[in-house]
C-alpha cells in the first residue's frame, strides 16, 4: 500500500494506491480530500495506478504516480488530471512544491539526484547529485534538504542545496545500521530526521529509531526521541510531531514535542495503521489505514488537543 497526506488551511488531501510485485497494478489508485472540520470526502482524481507522494500548490494538488512515472496534477476541487513532468525511475523519493517549482528525488542515467521542474510543466533539471538509496526530501524558503543512504559504506547523510542549485552542503553523516523508516522535515529550528537506528532495544525486542534535530548549518545533532518504529515527522512553528508504526504486539501512535524542549507527549494512541502525517499551524492530521484497502480513517486533532 502507498498512501500520503498533505493539508492546507481548509482541507486534507491524501493518496491511496497498491504496489504489486507480480505485474502491472490495476487503476485503483485515488487522490481524495475532505474538510478539516469533517464531512463528505471528495474525489480529486481516480483511476490512477499507484499515486504516492503528494504536495499542494495554491490551487492544485500534485502527486507522483509510481507506475506511470509521471508527476501529475489536478485542481483541489477535482477535475481531469494532467501530466506535468515525467520521472526517470519507478521509485522517486518524495515531492515538494515551492513557489512555481516542483522538487523531487529521482534516479536517472547519471545516478540518484535532486530534481526541479516548473509546476506548470516543462523539462526536469538536476540541481544536486545524491548517492545510494534516496530517502526523503524537505523544503524551506531558500533550500532543498534531502537524505540518502550509501549501502557500500553504511553511511546515512542529510544534505542541503539552494533551491536554485549550486554546491550541496553536508549537514549530517553517520555510519550506522540503517533504519527503513527515514523521513525529513525542515524549519527555522533545524532539520528533523528519522533515518537511523539508535543504540537501545525496547522491551518487545525492536531496535529503537532516533528522531534527530540537526542544525541548519550542520554540526552535532540532538536526539529528541529514541523509540521503536519512529517513522514520519512533521513540524509547525511550535512543535515537532512524529508517528510510531504499529508492531506485532503494539499499536501505532502519534507523538509530539515542543520545539523549546521538555517531555514528549502522545497525541493519539491505539492507531492500527498510522501511515502518514501532516501538520499546519492549527491541525495535525494522519492516515490510519490498517490494510491494503482504501477503508481507513483520516484523523485530525487541533493544536490545542481537541479532537476533530
Amino acid at each position: 500500500m502507498a498512501a500520503r497526506i498533505a493539508i492546507d488551511d481548509a482541507s486534507a488531501y491524501w493518496t491511496f494506491g497498491i504496489r504489486t510485485a507480480d505485474g502491472p497494478p490495476t487503476r485503483n489508485g485515488t487522490v481524495k480530500s475532505a474538510a478539516l472540520a469533517g464531512g463528505t470526502r471528495t474525489t480529486v482524481a481516480q483511476a490512477q495506478y499507484v499515486p504516492t507522494f503528494l504536495a499542494l500548490g495554491a490551487s492544485d494538488v500534485f502527486w507522483i504516480d509510481e507506475f506511470e512515472r509521471w508527476i501529475m496534477k489536478a485542481p483541489k476541487t477535482g477535475g481531469t488530471p494532467e501530466q506535468v513532468v515525467q520521472c526517470s525511475s519507478f521509485y522517486p523519493g518524495g515531492l515538494e512544491v515551492g513557489g512555481e517549482s516542483l522538487y523531487w528525488l529521482d534516479y536517472d542515467s547519471d545516478g540518484p539526484g535532486v530534481f526541479q521542474a516548473p509546476s506548470r510543466g516543462g523539462a526536469a533539471t538536476r540541481i544536486a547529485v545524491a548517492q545510494g538509496q534516496l530517502e526523503a526530501i524537505a523544503l524551506d524558503e531558500t533550500h532543498v534538504y534531502w537524505a540518502d543512504y550509501d549501502q557500500s559504506t553504511s553511511t546515512s547523510r542529510v544534505m542541503k542545496v539552494s533551491r536554485g542549485g549550486g554546491e550541496p552542503a553536508l549537514l549530517y553523516s553517520t555510519q550506522s545500521l540503517h533504519s527503513p523508516f527515514g523521513d525529513l522535515a525542515a524549519g527555522p529550528s533545524g532539520v528533523y530526521w528519522t533515518g537511523t537506528f539508535g543504540e537501545s532495544i525496547d522491551p518487545s525486542g525492536y531496535v529503537n529509531v532516533k528522531l534527530l534535530q540537526i542544525p541548519l548549518g550542520g554540526g552535532a545533532p540532538v536526539t529528541l526521541a529514541e523509540e521503536p518504529r519512529v517513522n514520519h515527522v512533521a513540524l509547525d512553528s511550535r512543535d515537532v510531531y512524529w508517528t510510531v508504526m504499529p508492531g506485532n504486539d503494539s499499536p501505532g501512535s502519534v507523538r509530539r514535542l515542543s520545539l523549546r524542549g521538555g517531555t514528549a507527549s502522545t497525541v493519539a494512541s491505539n492507531q492500527a495503521g498510522v501511515s502518514a502525517l501532516a501538520v499546519n499551524e492549527a491541525e495535525v492530521c494522519w492516515l490510519n489505514f490498517a490494510g491494503r484497502i482504501d477503508s481507513g480513517e483520516v484523523l485530525c486533532r487541533a493544536a490545542c488537543g481537541n479532537d476533530r
